[in-house]
């Protein structure tokens, strides 16, 4: 995908919505969260309990944005994403987090 956009769309595959699934968002979440657009992929997702977890990250609302003059910019609250959400999500079953971003952006 990073290729492709040539680095402004942002891609994380959730393998699933409990410790596995929440470690892999932690490990992928920060290098995509500046990009203009994010593909979520939810298909084949093994269930669980923690999609507000990573809605929660998904649906900061930006209340600032500041940094020194030799820092990165950051915004407030941290890693707020700010772009395009897309959810993708397999037609044969309810994809929880892919139904929450739809209604969080809309």
């Amino acid at each position: 995908m990073d290729q492709k956009s040539k680095g402004t769309i942002g891609y994380i595959h959730l393998y699933d919505m409990d410790a596995r699934g929440l470690r892999e968002f932690v490990r992928d979440y920060p290098s995509q969260w500046r990009k203009r657009g994010m593909i979520i992929d939810d298909r084949w997702n093994h269930g669980g309990s923690v999609a507000p977890m990573s809605l929660a990250h998904l649906d900061r609302k930006i209340l600032a944005v500041g940094g020194t003059r030799y820092s990165n910019i950051d915004t407030v609250p941290s890693r707020a994403f700010n772009g395009h959400l897309v959810a993708l999500s397999t037609p044969h079953r309810q994809a929880d987090l892919s139904e929450r971003c739809l209604v969080a952006r809309a």
